[in-house]
């Protein structure tokens, strides 16, 4: 910072002698003041905190510079206050107005550069100039001209020096080194040609309509300077123009040679400020529109690096003209090589699927007619003939009226994806279907009993039937009640292999309105035996009130025979009289909450439980728990776990409730489960509740397809 402290002090002090020396001998006022504008870049370019140490380097080389020119101390003093006043005013209200030091390839912090520093501040500050001046008394002329002039003076410094020393310090010399063979050629012959055409206009012998016509001489020169080197290029073209033009009035020469030299100042200085404004804000601009087309070709290539990850493609729908527009999916082997393909909206729709022609059409009228979002999947005919799945979203662009006249978005072929979730979803039936077939070794036994007790009773009535019918006089009525126990006994056994079948063949879902209430009572009474054989209790809360719930009764009840049995398992460990199962049933936020809640030793972890293969149970595969909520989570419900507070654990279900009045639960519903609920035979109610309650998730599938 001290070392930038001893440049400004430096440059101060040269742009002190220069402004003296490009100053009337008539007037005290400089035709340029380099100072002041030198002062403000290097306030521009530093922190606020750090402006008292450049003001105070500033502060000898103002009086060296003035008392060697012969300046007395009190208007040394003077200029001082208003030098220094000038270029922290104008510092400040920069930075105030942009929050920073200005860029000069930007047309926002241009325009207030030009507005501040290049008009309001010179405004206000040349009356304190020209005031001291007048209370001095020395070298005092006319106030008005003296105040014109010192305006016009540091604002033509302000918008040539400031801006060049800014973009010089922040990198434009080392924009320079960088600079190659050809950019340099063209610069020397631009700032070649500046100087050529400005000698020519200002240092020639007044001649007043050769010399305006002149004047345009060197416009050529800046706007190539404004368009090939941006904002500092413009500067320092405009500050050749101005030392030659300066030249040109103190000598009497060029165009603006004028009877008066404050009338031949002014006439000057106004035409630099403008031109130096006007190439400014034409650099500015053309600076910002160089940038956005950098930031477009970037967001384009990462587009194009998005869409080629993605394999995705764009399209757009002109409305109004009605042509829809086909990018093809970017390649990570050959990205755009295939070209765009146009055509109207009833020529993409005849590759649609007719089944998802509506669905497409539905889609994009109410996008257009709610200027909103669109986003469908659906199938489409391919180059070879097959329909392929394509993945579709979208979003209306409307005109300055907000009428819509384009759908533009991105799509992407999901046939693979489509494919992988029909193998996943088979992949899952199968370990459904695994899981049921684990369930067969525990069913052996029961099933034997089943179908023994009907085996057994048709071998007696066919043996008694023989025997009755040897009779000389057979009784044909006993004989007509022994077949009628023959065909009772043969529908019941067929009946039980009905179910075990129906265990392990596939079979579609019927989403219907189910009564929570009423499928527990039913469960339990089938679970009656099981509950009884582990000595546990069973506590019933339910909410009489209850609606029913939207889902299949069989994958319910597979559900809820899992959770009993889970928790049965659970509260193995623990005494007899401690083995306490409570179900709970309520209405929550329209919706069904079931609990299941036991007296258990808990859950280590209450989500890994639902974890395909893994299980506590010496015997067990892991399947239950991750099927059930595979199936809790297919009828658009939940199923998770929490840990009681006391002992034990709770597993909660919460389901859709079905549309309509509240459902009238047409069981009487009892604190316990009566024992009239339970089978007689405990290998019957095994039999009974497995063959019954778990069926194929070949249903759910279907359901979360649909």
């Amino acid at each position: 910072m001290l070392l930038a402290a001893a440049a400004l002090a430096l440059g101060y002090l040269g742009g002190v002698y220069l402004g003296f020396a490009l100053t009337f001998r008539v007037t005290p006022v400089s035709t340029l003041w380099p100072p002041n504008a030198i002062l403000l870049a290097a306030l521009l370019l530093s922190r606020p905190r750090a402006w008292p140490l450049l003001i105070g380097a500033v502060i000898p080389a103002h009086f060296i510079a003035e008392l060697s020119l012969g300046v007395p101390w009190t208007m040394a003093a003077c200029w001082l206050v208003s030098n220094t006043a000038e270029a922290v005013l104008g510092a400040a209200l920069i930075r105030h107005y942009l929050g920073r030091a200005p860029r000069f390839d930007r047309m926002r912090d241009v325009s207030v550069f030009i507005a501040v520093a290049g008009a309001a501040v010179p405004v206000i500050t040349s009356f304190l100039d020209v005031a001291f001046v007048a209370l001095v008394g020395w070298r005092y002329g006319d106030f008005w001209q003296i105040w014109g002039t010192r305006t016009f003076s540091n604002s033509l410094a302000a918008l040539t020096v400031a801006p060049i020393i800014v973009i010089a310090v922040r990198g434009g010399l080392q924009a320079l080194r960088q600079v190659r063979v050809a950019e340099a050629v063209e610069m020397t012959v631009l700032f070649l040609g500046l100087c050529i055409a400005s000698v020519i206009v200002f240092q020639r012998e007044p001649s007043r309509a050769p010399s305006l016509v002149l004047l345009n001489l060197p416009l050529p020169f800046l706007l190539w300077a404004a368009m090939r080197r941006g904002v500092g290029g413009a500067s320092l073209s405009v500050a050749i123009v101005a030392t030659c033009a300066i030249l040109g009035v103190l000598n009497a020469t060029g165009p603006f040679h004028a009877e008066s030299p404050y009338a031949a100042a002014r006439a000057m200085q106004v035409f630099l400020i403008i031109a130096a404004s006007s190439f400014m804000l034409l650099a500015a601009s053309l600076a910002e529109l160089k940038h956005a087309r950098k930031i477009a070709q970037w967001q384009t290539e990462n587009l194009k690096l998005a869409l080629g990850a993605a394999q995705m493609g764009t399209w757009e729908w002109d409305i109004v003209r009605d042509r829809v527009t086909w990018r093809a999916r970017e390649s990570r082997s050959a990205p755009s090589r295939r070209l765009t393909r146009s055509r109207t909206l009833a020529a993409v729709m005849k590759s649609v699927h007719p089944d998802d022609r509506g669905l497409l059409v539905h889609a994009a009228q109410r996008a257009v007619e709610h200027g909103g979002s669109a986003e469908i999947e659906f199938r489409a005919r391919g180059r070879d003939g097959n329909f392929r799945w394509l993945s579709l979203r979208g979003k209306v662009i409307p005109d300055e009226t907000g009428k819509p006249v384009r759908l533009m978005g991105v799509y992407t072929d999901t046939t693979e994806r489509k494919a992988q979730e029909a193998q996943l979803t088979e992949q899952r039936e199968q370990i459904a279907r695994l899981y049921r077939v684990s369930l067969l070794g525990e069913l052996s036994a029961a099933l034997a009993h089943e179908v023994k007790q009907p085996l057994t009773a048709i071998l007696s009535n066919a043996q008694a039937a023989r025997v009755a019918l040897s009779k000389r006089r057979p009784d044909l009525r006993l004989v007509d009640d022994i077949l009628a126990d023959i065909i009772s006994e043969n529908r019941r056994m067929t009946e039980i292999i009905r179910r075990l079948r129906g265990l392990f063949v596939r079979g579609m879902a019927q989403v219907q309105p189910v009564d929570a209430n009423e499928c527990l009572q039913d469960v339990l009474a089938l679970e009656k035996s099981y509950l009884m054989a582990h000595r546990v209790t069973t506590t019933l809360r339910f909410d009489r009130s209850l609606p029913p719930a939207l889902i299949d009764r069989v994958p319910l009840q597979q559900v809820l025979v899992n959770l009993i049995v889970n928790a049965c398992d659970a509260m193995t460990g623990r005494p007899s009289h401690e083995r306490h199962l409570e179900i709970t049933t309520q209405a929550r936020d329209g919706r069904i909450q079931i609990d299941v809640c036991d007296s258990g030793t808990g859950l280590p972890d209450t989500e890994t439980i639902f974890a395909p293969f893994f299980t506590t149970k010496p015997e067990g595969l892991g399947l239950g728990l991750a099927i059930c909520r595979t199936i809790i989570t297919a009828h658009d419900g939940r199923l998770w776990a929490t840990n009681n507070e006391t002992c034990g654990a709770t597993l909660h279900i919460l389901l859709p409730a079905a549309p309509g009045p509240a459902h009238q639960v047409s069981r009487q519903q009892n604190a316990r489960v009566a024992p009239e609920h339970a089978e007689a035979d405990p290998g019957a109610a095994v039999l009974a509740h497995r063959a019954s309650v778990f069926s194929d998730t070949g249903a759910i599938t279907a359901l979360r397809k649909s």
